[in-house]
């Protein structure tokens, strides 16, 4: 099988084609169909490369993190591939996991914004369009309605079971992700396990 016909033949096991269709039209034909901020078709794009991979390296019983969770999009996915893995989601928005908990009661989340500190920190919510949340302030547009309040802080070692060993990790925290890594990596270092595939969504293609 050709490395094309494993690609869509992935994409109809995760039920991605309309946007692969979306994402890979010319700019006009996007337009049409609604995509018309550069921004969200790039996001749209990463998503569909990380369920590919997803698709590509998970089983049944894989265990997946999913830090920035949201709306649960990814997480979603880890379910579907890994019905019988260990799956953990962050999500800082109080309505946002509590809503992550109704819909997926076998994966833990946790309200915590995950950093290189425990504690509590400044996080600023963009209503309305809360995937451009985050501990940092991001240059948006002045009709963007953002809402600051404080929220947990925890470092990713000291949430997750020593004998943990995710199989994939996925990094969505708006300009936070080095101080997440950081952690990952000197946990690595001293548990002995087997690294992890990480996709940052900034960078979907770089593990």
């Amino acid at each position: 099988m050709t490395v094309t016909a494993r690609l869509k033949l992935a994409v109809r096991r995760l039920g991605l084609e309309p946007a692969a269709r979306r994402i890979y039209f010319p700019p006009k034909v996007a337009a049409a169909t609604g995509l018309l901020s550069p921004s969200h078709r790039r996001n749209v794009r990463d998503d569909l490369h990380m369920s590919l991979l997803m698709s590509f390296i998970l089983d049944a019983r894989s265990n997946c993190i999913d830090v920035g969770a949201n709306h649960g999009n990814m997480l979603g996915q880890m379910v579907r591939l890994a019905p019988a893995g260990r799956h953990l989601a962050f999500e800082p928005i109080p309505e946002l996991a509590d809503d992550l908990r109704r819909r997926f009661p076998t994966a833990s989340v946790f309200p915590v914004a995950l950093c290189d500190s425990n504690g509590t920190a400044r996080f600023s919510c963009v209503v309305g369009d809360e995937a451009l949340s985050g501990l940092s302030d991001r240059q948006l547009s002045r009709s963007s309605k953002i809402v600051h309040y404080d929220v947990s802080t925890a470092r990713l070692d000291d949430v997750t079971p020593p004998d943990y060993a995710p199989a994939f990790i996925k990094i969505d925290v708006e300009g936070a992700e080095f101080a997440v890594r950081v952690h990952l990596d000197s946990r690595r270092a001293t548990s002995g396990v087997d690294e992890p595939r990480r996709s940052d969504h900034t960078a979907a293609a770089g593990l």
